[in-house]
């Protein structure tokens, strides 16, 4: 149900209803003064659609084209506004730059270009559309007093699950469970909510229009279930300490993607684990750097909670040697990723496994299953660095590959990313 914002609608009785306009889409005045300083400020005001200043907005300057040096960047990249909304930043090189503010619960983030040495940056920040309602439990109805609350607005979409225990402004605690966010983009919006002992979710898609309030948002959140279990040694029986228990259940979205919530546990020195916030219907695995990760477990646990009979981990296979990179030398604290070769349920990427090279380039990867690995080597230590150098190891149970300089073949500069 929409309804107009009483709020927004003072402001058109008064006169004021560009507040909105603004908000919405329409650029306000560009009053920028540039002046060619080599080392020079830009200051502004950040203000309401009324022209009053806004205190304590968080605004941030950066540049245009690309990152420049360090040394180019003013002496502070974000500050706050002083009681009147005014702002400056001092020791700005020449240049293009753009200067954004946001304050919680009062409009999106607005922007505006700058030149170094601009006197009158001028920001209007306003309510858009506003989204009221409640969270509740879904089987009694009551109100969940305690949350924490995500939006997706302007025609996004959600990319990733809510979780719970977020410090700061997105964690609600009210007595009726209610919630209002008035910082809402117009276009396609959804709300998140996640809470301790509940399973997080994504409602909507809501139409948020401009001035308007969508009300009588009701979250229902369901009780999240727990499981238990033990991680041992396949050959010993002995329990397995820092093995890493992962959930994974889908959670589709109406308008949105479908998205994977996960949830993990790490098992304790007896082999136990205990995976909290669970949907009832979950799939798993465990996994062990010196483990082979084990096959994909289906979990129902209807009634709320569920024992898992013990899982045994194998050792399995290793493969070591030095890494080579790119100019055939060797690679020195470089990340060496082993990649199946063959197929898994869930993806190869499941039983993927990496580690880092020692000052020599000498590398030991251990767990893996029987079968042809692709072994790759990339000098960055970004998580989807692509990899400069392949080799190819074929792995059985209990033995060690070990790989010989001519293993390694440069992997064209396009291609696959491991």
């Amino acid at each position: 149900m929409a309804a107009r914002s009483p709020r927004l609608g003072a402001l058109a009785a008064l006169g004021l209803a560009a507040a909105t306009d603004v908000a919405c889409g329409a650029a306000p005045t560009d009053r920028e003064v540039t002046a060619a300083h080599s080392r020079a400020s830009v200051a502004g005001r950040v203000t309401d659609g009324g022209g009053v200043g806004i205190p304590d907005a968080e605004v941030t300057i950066y540049p245009r084209d690309g990152r420049p040096e360090p040394e180019s960047w003013p002496a502070a990249t974000t500050v706050k506004t002083s009681d009147d909304g005014s702002f400056v930043f001092e020791g700005v090189r020449d240049g293009s730059y753009v200067v954004a503010a946001r304050l919680w619960g009062i409009g999106r983030t607005q922007s505006r270009p700058a030149e170094a040495g601009a006197a009158e940056v001028a920001i209007v920040l306003g309510a858009v559309a506003e989204i009221e309602g409640r969270v509740v439990d879904e089987v009694t109805g009551a109100p969940i007093e305690r949350f924490t609350l995500y939006l997706v607005s302007g025609d996004g979409k959600p990319s990733w699950m809510p979780h719970a225990g977020r410090r700061g402004r997105g964690e609600l605690s009210t007595a009726d469970g209610s919630f209002a966010r008035r910082d809402v983009a117009p276009g396609r919006a959804f709300i998140g909510v996640a809470a301790d002992g509940y399973v997080a979710e994504w409602v909507g898609p809501f139409d948020a229009k401009c001035g308007e309030i969508v009300s009588d948002v009701t979250v229902r959140l369901a009780r999240a279930a727990i499981a238990r279990g033990v991680v041992v040694d396949a050959e010993t029986g002995e329990p397995i300490v820092g093995a890493t228990a992962i959930a994974r259940f889908p959670r589709p979205i109406d308008g949105g993607a479908d998205l994977s919530h996960d949830a993990s546990a790490e098992t304790r020195i007896d082999g136990t684990f205990e995976l909290l916030g669970l949907d009832r219907h979950m799939r798993f695995r465990v996994r062990h750097p010196l483990y082979v990760t084990s096959d994909l477990f289906e979990v129902d646990a209807a009634d709320g909670e569920r024992e898992i009979p013990a899982i045994a981990l194998r050792r399995g296979g290793a493969i070591e040697g030095v890494a080579l990179g790119r100019d055939v030398r060797r690679a020195p604290n470089a990340i060496v990723r082993a990649t199946p070769e063959f197929h898994v349920e869930g993806g190869s990427r499941e039983l993927m496994k990496s580690v880092e090279t020692d000052a020599n380039g000498m590398f030991r990867i251990e767990g893996l299953a029987v079968g042809r690995w692709s072994v790759t080597v990339a000098p960055s230590r970004k998580p989807f660095a692509r990899g400069e150098t392949r080799a190819w190891a074929n792995v059985t149970d209990g033995e060690t590959v070990r790989l010989a300089p001519d293993a390694w073949s440069v992997i064209p500069p396009v291609g696959l990313d491991w």
